[in-house]
């Protein structure tokens, strides 16, 4: 009886982590809601950059092709902090568009809105909130 007992338990128990396995999405298959950011400009104008999804995966792109290629996850709960953290530091109504040569930019695309902030030009400075923002997205984006 006992054995019965622990089998239901374990077969529950593996149903409901079953259960709790995120999406997984394709490079031309996203969501609605994603966090991008990256880099571009200078003398080809090239901009590459990345794509974090609230489940946690991350994509690529280099600026040459217009695919998007898969980089390693991180944790789901993790991106859910960093687009919870675009949107308190603004990144959903800031308007800040000052480019320069080169620039960076973030951008938060939530519910079918996106707003995009660009920096670059020695004479505009970005938000600090943003700037933290970008420098802690391009740590995560610089593993592979």
């Amino acid at each position: 009886m006992k054995n019965l007992v622990f089998i239901a338990i374990l077969f529950q128990a593996l149903a409901l982590l079953m259960a709790c396995k995120h999406t997984q999405y394709t490079a031309d298959h996203l969501p609605n809601t994603s966090l991008r950011w990256g880099k571009g400009g200078g003398i080809v104008g090239k901009e590459s950059g990345y794509v974090l999804l609230e489940n946690g995966q991350i994509f690529f792109s280099d600026g040459l092709q217009s695919t998007l290629s898969a980089r390693k996850n991180i944790k789901a709960r993790r991106a859910d902090r960093l687009v919870d953290k675009a949107e308190l530091a603004g990144l959903d109504t800031l308007q800040f568009k000052h480019p320069g040569n080169v620039y960076m930019y973030l951008e938060l695309s939530d519910d079918g809105k996106t707003n995009r902030v660009v920096w670059g030009d020695g004479n505009h400075k970005v938000p600090v909130k943003i700037e933290a923002l970008f420098q802690e997205l391009t740590q995560i984006g610089a593993f592979k």
